[in-house]
């Protein structure tokens, strides 16, 4: 899961948003005494804004009011995020703007409006302006003894693919839609857009088409293709037997406990869903699918283990994956019985070691052979858990590419990954080894240790990346002591928004890095050299607080910060502006 910290950012009527500057991304890997000054970042003055005010209309020219704005501006694994309801008009302000890409994110339209999902680099100082023009779309559809028909359409990237994974950007159910008569069914931005259209019948399994790709240029009418839903086309009819040959739907002798099993089906050029279908039970599912889709990759979802999802929900995709089956050349029906097998393994320990009595580990299975555009959604499958004191352990899988890995074995952090070709039952051994112990104890401003302070350990320079996880967390109790088992190498340590990179952790060692958190005192000004008041200074992912008369004192924690300003909400000529790679610790507080 991609790890995202998100800072919630002032509403205010006119929206404003961070630059950063002229300084270095956070974590750019080149050692913590390459950070910022102290002093530097703490007597800030605040330049005047540029401004980027984005209009929202429709093809008449008339204001869309009632949105949902959102702009966010990603600065490796740390996104600044802003919402703001109720308003056609977005300011973008902030010291050096041009030098920022952000992401809008503008939802909550009118029902016959699509929403637009965008990145924008700002590229002018002083004040621009974008027009968002939502323009007329007309569609035939018949939809023959179908009793439901649904539309959705998709942003899609200059290939075909969905942008920002299967999410459409607007959907329109039977009651939008005209029976075979051409009629106009919705507006949407200048843009590249393929649908989908669904229908379902009594005698008939979802039945789903894919169009081609149409650009939407502003202000400009067009019609799609007339789209005809029918029951022909290629069906797609999948049974999921367990490695018993009993089927999986919630039979009590089944190796899955689970009573809603569903078949998600997908069209991989696109990403785009074709749609997804219980399975019955005899663990069967069937889903016509269009003649013009070729490459199409089936996932078993248990949703016994999550919330019950709508197929256009604004939704991320549930985790709890049994497997997967995939049709590269879907020409004709195609008609398939999946056997799980059963996978036996084992943890491999170093000789004459073994695992304390109250020790588990949970095994880590992931697919191989996903198409690159599902890879972030769906690689990892459900997992399964050692009995405690136990290194083995067994699992149902389908036939298919996978690899084995393992975490929290405690003791035994050094793991190395399998890769298995599964086609029949079979065994794995998962090597694990001693590691070395990184560890500390995090105190005040007074030497006190600190309770409940969240410490992670991250890879070397990752933090500089959207995809940033974290390897291993830890909060601490009230000696302020942390501990990480972890395999010989360098890690980034965070805390309270400062890292600390490149720690060398070596093999059957102990390494020690405690943290000190400083209470630290600025100045912050306007170009005028006049003192300012109910600013806010604040640490991203750390700690905040209000400027007054011009001053403010902040804890902060030993480390690279990223050291942030902003303006009140009645200080519409200001942005938000922030120091980035700030280097905090006992020298530089000291000067």
């Amino acid at each position: 899961m991609r790890f995202f910290l998100q800072l919630f950012l002032l509403s205010i009527s006119f929206l404003l948003i961070a630059s950063c500057g002229t300084d270095k991304n956070f974590g750019d890997g080149k050692g913590i005494t390459t950070g910022i000054d102290l002093n530097k970042a703490l007597d800030h003055t605040m330049d005047k804004a540029s401004v980027l005010a984005t209009s929202l209309r429709r093809q008449d020219d008339t204001p869309i009011a009632g949105v949902n704005v959102s702009l966010s501006l990603t600065l490796g694994a740390f996104t600044l995020f802003v919402d703001e309801a109720n308003t056609n008009e977005l300011g973008l302000a902030g010291n050096n703007v041009s030098k920022q890409t952000y992401d809008y994110r503008i939802t909550n339209t009118p029902a016959d409006v699509g929403d637009i999902i965008t990145r924008r680099a700002v590229s002018a100082s002083g004040t621009s302006s974008d027009k968002f023009r939502a323009s007329t779309v007309s569609l035939a559809v018949s939809s023959s003894d179908l009793s439901s028909v649904q539309l959705d359409y998709f942003r899609v990237d200059s290939v075909g693919a969905a942008i920002d994974f299967t999410r459409p950007v607007l959907s329109l159910n039977a009651a939008d839609i005209v029976d075979n008569q051409t009629t106009q069914v919705a507006e949407l931005f200048a843009a590249a857009y393929k649908v989908r259209v669904q229908g379902q019948s009594s005698t008939a399994a979802l039945v789903t088409q894919i169009s081609d790709t149409a650009s939407i240029q502003s202000a400009v009418e067009i019609s799609l293709a007339d789209r005809v839903l029918n029951t022909t086309g290629n069906r797609l009819s999948l049974s999921l037997l367990d490695n018993n040959a009993q089927p999986i739907q919630g039979q009590a002798n089944n190796n899955v406990a689970a009573n809603d099993v569903r078949m998600l089906v997908f069209d991989v050029s696109s990403g785009i869903e074709l749609g997804r279908v219980q399975l019955d039970a005899n663990g069967q599912a069937s889903l016509l699918i269009d003649n013009n889709i070729s490459d199409v990759m089936a996932l078993f979802v248990n949703f016994s283990a999550v919330a019950n999802q709508s197929l256009n929900a604004d939704i991320d995709y549930p985790v709890s994956i049994l497997g997967m089956y995939r049709n590269q050349d879907m020409t004709a029906d195609d008609t398939q019985q999946l056997n799980q097998v059963l996978l036996s393994g084992q943890l491999q320990l170093p000789d004459g070691e073994t695992l304390d009595a109250s020790d588990s580990a949970n095994i880590i299975i992931s697919l191989n052979d996903l198409p690159t555009i599902f890879a972030d959604a769906f690689s990892q499958l459900d997992g399964v858990q050692t009995a405690p004191g136990s290194a083995d352990f067994s699992v149902p899988l389908l036939a298919g590419n996978y690899t084995l890995s393992a975490d929290s074995v405690a003791g035994f952090p050094a793991i190395t990954a399998q890769t298995l070709a599964l086609t029949e039952a079979g065994s794995v051994q998962i090597p694990v080894a001693k590691g070395g112990v990184l560890g500390g104890v995090i105190r005040d401003e007074n030497n006190v240790p600190l309770p409940d302070v969240v410490v992670s350990v991250y890879a070397p320079n990752s933090l500089d990346t959207e995809a940033a996880t974290a390897i291993a967390e830890f909060t601490t109790a009230a000696d302020g002591i942390y501990r990480f088992d972890l395999a010989a190498g360098d890690y980034d340590l965070w805390v309270n928004g400062a890292v600390s990179e490149n720690i060398s952790v070596l093999a059957a060692q102990n390494t020690t890095k405690d943290i000190q958190r400083f209470t630290v005192s600025g100045t912050v000004t306007d170009i005028n050299n006049s003192a300012l008041n109910d600013m806010e200074a604040f640490i991203i992912n750390g700690a905040s607080t209000t400027v007054v008369d011009g001053s403010f004192n902040l804890p902060v924690f030993e480390g690279l910060n990223a050291l942030c300003y902003r303006p009140a909400a009645n200080q519409f000529e200001l942005g938000l502006e922030c120091h980035l790679r700030v280097l905090v610790d006992q020298a530089s507080v000291d000067r």
